[in-house]
Formats: C-alpha cells, sequence, structure tokens
C-alpha cells in the first residue's frame, strides 16, 4: 500500500468511525430519553420514532460536534477520486498473517 493509498484508508475508515459513534450516541440519548418514560413499557412503535427523532437532534448535534472537535484536521487530506478505490482494497485486503479468528 502506498502513502496515497494510506492517507486515504485512514481517512475512510475515521470516517466509518464518526458515522458509528454518531449512531452510539442515538442510542444513548435514546436510551437516556427511555428512563424517564412512564412506568408503562412504550410499545416498539413509539422507540422506533424516537430514536428517528433523536438521530436528528439537536441536542444529538451538539454532542457529536464537541466529541469530534477538531478530529477532521488531524487527518490527511482529502482525495474525491480515491474513496471508491479504498472501499475495493479494504474489502480485497488480506493481512501477511491471515485473517483473525
Amino acid at each position: 500500500m502506498n502513502e496515497r493509498e494510506q492517507r486515504q484508508v485512514i481517512r475512510f475508515l475515521a470516517k466509518e468511525l464518526k458515522n458509528c459513534v454518531r449512531e452510539l450516541m442515538a442510542y444513548q440519548l435514546c436510551l437516556e430519553l427511555l428512563k424517564h418514560y412512564p412506568a408503562q413499557e412504550p410499545p416498539a412503535e413509539e422507540i422506533e420514532s424516537l430514536l428517528v427523532d433523536v438521530r436528528k437532534s439537536p441536542t444529538l448535534q451538539a454532542r457529536y460536534d464537541k466529541q469530534f472537535d477538531g478530529f477532521d484536521e488531524i487527518l490527511p487530506p482529502a482525495d474525491p477520486e480515491y474513496s471508491e478505490m479504498v472501499k475495493e482494497l479494504l474489502s480485497k485486503w488480506k493481512p501477511p498473517e491471515g485473517l483473525p479468528n
């Protein structure tokens, strides 16, 4: 893997990390809100609706922005034409020691 590929893999993985963290934060916030739900259990549809609303909430966005403040500035510069190539590279990559168990 050359230096250009390494930089793009780092950017790709950072983006995936941020997406996963945002989703985790949405679930955490949703759980916090459910703790204050009335004594009866909410129907599944209400929980799903709550999660959709939480994903769009300014509270979640504020937490996310605070968590990743300055993160993008430490990443290598973006190379727009390279993102698809990185996905393909990662899907085909196998570590020299073999795949982990």
